[in-house]
């Protein structure tokens, strides 16, 4: 990583935000030879081998190109990668449903479920390792002004920078797109979401499934060594409902929204 410049340099591109999308197009970036500063709200991401982190990301075969571009990609399946082959979808109330089958499409896989701490810790790696990239951590854009040469950027750690375009890939509450006065329309779906680690007795490893009940959409994603990432988007009503369930109760309203077809799911590691 090369040493933050002084502010009367002027980089070609910065970026707020130092999450997947940030970091992605500050490697992408510098390894084309742009000068880059990548203002990042976090410190360096550090993977832990014997730690499982819950936020996961499901990355296609479009990603997975960009990451074998930048040549990143064997890091990030030295971390952990678990690919899945088949994705089963089903309505449970009118039984539609569709399946996806990577044998059938003729390709290696369908996807991957990565850790999000596994992406961002070989992004920011690869960005480092770029001469023409500056990181700062641990900050946020605070403020920014338009001048002569692009804009001018100040931010809440007090590093002045100055830049010709800047990329604001800072989330949904994003600073770049408030301070950039760009209105935002803002929708509630009067829906709450449940992410958990699971496991199931009766999993393969590989198979992604997805069940639309009257009340909702569970999801379940295929991690490593037995686990699954949980995501169960729900009406509020129903979600206050299973918030107050106990975990065994819990579980056995899990086990049968999946009809039995996973078998018994259960909160944390293998069952």
């Amino acid at each position: 990583m090369t040493a933050f410049k002084r502010k009367e340099e002027i980089y070609d591109v910065a970026i707020s935000g130092g999450g997947v999308a940030g970091s992605t197009l500050a490697g992408l970036l510098g390894f084309q030879g742009f000068n880059v500063c990548l203002i990042s709200g976090e410190s360096k991401p550090e993977w832990n081998p014997d730690k499982h982190y819950p936020r996961v990301n499901a990355v296609n075969h479009a990603s997975i190109r960009i990451f074998k571009h930048l040549g990143i990609w064997q890091d990030i399946r030295n971390k952990r990668v678990n690919p899945y082959y088949q994705m089963q979808v089903w309505e449970s109330d009118t039984k539609g449903a569709i399946e996806f089958d990577a044998a059938e499409l003729r390709v290696p896989h369908l996807g991957a479920i990565i850790e999000n701490t596994v992406l961002t810790s070989s992004l920011h790696d690869f960005a480092e390792q770029q001469p023409s990239v500056s990181i700062i951590e641990k900050s946020r854009l605070e403020s920014l002004s338009a001048n002569d040469d692009g804009l001018g950027l100040h931010t809440d750690s007090g590093h002045e920078v100055s830049c010709r375009l800047l990329v604001g890939a800072d989330g949904i509450d994003s600073v770049t797109r408030s301070l950039s006065s760009i209105e935002k329309r803002e929708y509630k779906s009067g829906q709450q979401a449940i992410v958990a680690e699971v496991s199931a007795s009766n999993y393969d490893g590989h198979t992604a499934w997805q069940v639309f009940l009257p009340n909702g959409v569970v999801a379940l994603l295929p991690l490593n060594e037995g686990r699954c990432s949980l995501v169960w988007s729900c009406d509020e009503s129903h979600f206050r409902t299973l918030m107050a369930l106990n975990d065994a109760a819990f579980c056995e309203a899990l086990t049968s929204s999946f009809e039995d077809r996973v078998g018994a799911i259960a909160l944390g590691g293998v069952v």
